[in-house]
């Protein structure tokens, strides 16, 4: 795959999209980045949900500027990560595929296919398209099924050695993006753990007041929820990576119609912590054991072997399958020569 180019479109995940560049450089590629989005101010976000039509300018502006900058260049990948932010249309895409006509075209859906609008007509442009939720790929021909990863951060975290006496910061740990159903299974989680644990960090990040007030008005779960209640800063990844190093157990509950392991699960198998999850589809992946992994579903049983058991190693050769070098090597595989 060396000396290879690749556009690569993805949203702004907080720096993900830099973890999976320093990884295809890793692996020789050449790459050229763009957001899937011309803004990352939340206003943008809302008004395209509401009515897309309202920022068709703006996004018609952007997708120009891309295809100015990138007709020059002969690509071999155009490699797009689709989530929900996403505001590219058709029309947009069959320009793209005629000013790439020798590229191979991939997509990753990091998101359910209930979640991502019209996504079954976007698999038309694309050679390969993947997916992160197993039972989405079971349901469609066109998908397949491939895990998130962990990247060489977590990797190093996962060669830290405890001793089984060794008396962490944290009990447990959460950080993450306060999605509806998300936020009300972490807190109910949270509050049955303060009976056995009390050293709780929970971080609950709310991008704006404006997608604050707008669950605060659509969704249920936000009914008694005060603005006071959520970070509006975003943990960088260096202090997230400390909070999890110090912590026994990472919290862990999927967005509303996701089967999809979110990407701490995978980290938490990548720092060698353990996980407690709300995701019963856990218990389909090779590494699952109930030793390291505790499904919740309403509520805890502290006797068991998850809360009295020491985490259990499990085979490098499955440990080495979900990081961020196997992820990439998978996506491009098929093209490789």
């Amino acid at each position: 795959m060396s000396n290879k180019k690749i556009l690569m479109i993805t949203p702004v995940y907080f720096d993900y999209y830099k973890s999976i560049i320093r990884g295809l450089e890793n692996c020789g590629f050449y790459v050229d980045w763009f957001s899937d989005r011309p803004t990352q101010k939340s206003i943008f976000k809302a008004v395209s949900r509401v009515n897309p039509h309202f920022v068709k300018k703006r996004v018609c502006s952007y997708f120009n500027q891309i295809i100015s900058k990138v007709s020059k260049n002969n690509y071999d990948y155009v490699f797009f990560i689709r989530g929900m932010s996403y505001c590219f249309n058709n029309e947009m895409m069959k320009d793209l595929k005629k000013s790439q006509k020798n590229a191979k075209f991939i997509c990753y859906q990091w998101d359910s296919i209930k979640n991502l609008k019209n996504i079954k007509e976007f698999w038309e442009f694309f050679d390969e398209c993947y997916t992160f939720d197993r039972i989405d790929a079971i349901e469609n021909d066109n998908l397949n099924f491939l895990p998130l990863f962990f990247d060489e951060d977590y990797e190093v975290l996962g060669k830290e050695k405890f001793e089984d006496d060794f008396e962490y910061k944290y009990d447990f740990c959460y950080i993450g993006t306060a999605h509806p159903k998300k936020y009300k299974l972490i807190e109910e989680m949270s509050k049955e753990l303060k009976k056995k644990y009390k050293k709780q960090y929970v971080y609950h990040y709310m991008p704006s007041k404006l997608k604050y007030f707008y669950h605060k008005f659509k969704d249920l779960e936000y009914k008694n929820v005060k603005m006071k209640d959520f970070k509006t800063k975003p943990l960088s990844k260096r202090h997230a990576i400390d909070i999890i190093f110090n912590s026994k157990i990472v919290l862990d509950a999927p967005q509303n119609n996701q089967n999809g392991l979110t990407i701490r699960a995978i980290e938490s198998l990548g720092a060698k912590k353990k996980l407690i999850t709300t995701n019963k589809d856990i218990k389909n992946y090779d590494f699952y054991n109930s030793i390291n992994v505790y499904i919740y579903e309403g509520s805890f049983d502290f006797e068991s072997d998850f809360f009295n058991k020491p985490y259990q190693p499990i085979s490098e050769e499955i440990y080495r399958n979900y990081s961020l070098s196997c992820f990439l090597k998978k996506l491009f595989k098929p093209f490789s020569v």
